[in-house]
């Protein structure tokens, strides 16, 4: 519309000219040409002029309209095509979406055909093969992602879901480190690559992942260091079997430099410093991983650092020990063990009856037997002491929060489950008939009618996972 007017505008402003120029300018115009003679009016060669261009622009109008008549077909005919093709991968993206897999590979076929070969093409064929359970094919159309940078990572996600549903860890591991170069603050990438890595045993990637989760926030920073530092003690203790002494205590400082009380990296830590002769400095570091994370392993590590001394000595030296926290449950046993050991009746029975509380574990159960039986030789006692080990809550061990599968040795990982530093040291979680139960907590009906009770572990005030 605007065009047109400024068209008229034109025309009108071209007449206005010519007939100004009749009125001022008055005169004849002469052309020959051929043999023939034209006069006329200045006007009217001017009018002439101006028509003679109107038809000369109209005529170039048109030669090129016809000119560029195939490529706009053309190109009206491929964008008409591209928009039915992005229309195919839309309802094809919503078909996996929905997931129909009938109507997802449908689709997927039209988009391919429409749009060609194109990243985002690709992707819905691979979903749709994915979908339609045809592992191959998704895996297929996965690695042809790799090709185009804009889905390169995308493709790198897909052939590790199918890595990780074909239970091939290698193939996943080698995913995983290509798409942390790509974005290495990605979340899924740093969850993954630590699991992987933690289960096929590679701890250097598993450190390299819990890094990455601290400097990137994908973990909170307590969470990041805390499984760097069990993944060192795992390392520590593999280095001290194949007798690697740097490598075991590098990794075990570091351990405990991060996480003061973990008790196996004392372990490894006080083993190294006892074969160096060094069991002042040992001592030490035991005395204080007591202090806030007891354990009966710390006590005969301590113990076995003076192997040779008598029965009385080694009471001594476990006072020591305890010293830092005597109240806990485990300083009392400790202490209970010695005395027992060096035939203190009376201190053994101190301590053992403050252990024993309201609810004894079965080894204090059993220890007040034995105190019973070679003190005064009271069978009875003993018995009595005997029959409340079988109703007593069973003895603390290492005991996984995800499947509560108990083990009597500390791993990084549960040896059932796998779950990774769930470990922790206390009674396992005992199931008794709804008759023999004492005092039952809660009571569901099974699958035969019986019914039958969970006793949760009695959790002491002082009692704290390693």
């Amino acid at each position: 519309m605007i065009r047109t007017l400024v068209y008229f505008a034109l025309v009108a402003a071209a007449i206005a000219v010519a007939y100004l120029l009749v009125l001022v300018v008055p005169g004849q115009v002469a052309v020959e040409w051929l043999g023939w003679r034209l006069e006329t009016s200045i006007a009217v060669a001017i009018l002439a002029l101006l028509v003679i261009c109107a038809l000369a622009a109209v005529l170039y109008y048109g030669w090129r309209l016809v000119r560029r008549a195939p490529r706009d077909f053309w190109s009206q005919h491929n964008l008409e095509r591209r928009n039915r093709g992005y229309r195919a991968l839309s309802h094809g993206l919503v078909a996996v979406a929905a997931g129909d897999a009938h109507e997802a590979k449908r689709w997927s076929g039209k988009a391919e055909k429409l749009l060609g070969d194109q990243p985002l093409s690709r992707l819905l064929s691979a979903q749709a093969a994915q979908l339609s359970g045809d592992s191959q094919a998704a895996r297929d159309w996965f690695k042809k992602m790799l090709e185009a940078e804009e889905t390169r990572f995308l493709g790198l996600r897909g052939l590790l879901m199918q890595a990780l549903r074909d239970g091939d860890d290698a193939a996943a591991l080698a995913y995983l480190r290509q798409a942390k170069e790509l974005r290495p603050e990605t979340p899924w990438v740093i969850d993954h690559l630590f699991e992987v890595a933690q289960r096929r045993g590679d701890l250097k990637t598993a450190e390299q992942a819990t890094l990455a989760a601290a400097r990137y926030a994908v973990w909170p920073r307590e969470v990041a260091y805390r499984k760097r530092a069990v993944v060192l003690t795992a390392r520590a203790e593999r280095a001290l079997e194949a007798g690697d002494e740097a490598s075991a205590r590098a990794d075990a400082e570091e351990a405990l430099r991060t996480v003061p009380d973990l008790v196996p990296a004392a372990l490894v830590k006080a083993r190294l410093e006892a074969a160096r002769g060094k069991e002042r400095r040992a001592a030490s570091l035991l005395e204080k991983v007591w202090k806030s994370a007891p354990h009966p392993d710390l006590a005969q590590a301590y113990l076995d650092l003076r192997p040779k001394e008598t029965a009385l000595a080694q009471v001594k030296r476990i006072e020591r020990l305890t010293a830092g926290n005597p109240t806990h449950l485990e300083s009392r046993v400790a202490r209970a063990r010695a005395a027992l050991d060096a035939e203190l009746w009376g201190e053994a029975r101190k301590y053992l009856q403050l252990a024993t509380g309201e609810h004894p574990d079965r080894r204090v159960c059993y220890l007040m037997a034995e105190v019973e039986q070679r003190e005064t030789g009271d069978r009875a006692a003993s018995h009595d002491w005997l029959r409340r080990a079988e109703q007593a809550d069973l003895e603390p061990l290492w005991v996984c929060d995800a499947c509560g599968a108990a083990s009597r040795a500390w791993s990084a990982a549960c040896g059932n489950c796998g779950s990774f530093d769930s470990l922790a040291w206390r009674s396992p979680l005992q199931v008794a008939p709804m008759a023999e139960a004492e005092s039952p907590l809660h009571a569901d009906e099974t699958a035969t009618g019986h019914a039958v009770v969970v006793r949760a572990e009695q959790k002491r005030p002082e009692a704290a996972p390693a």
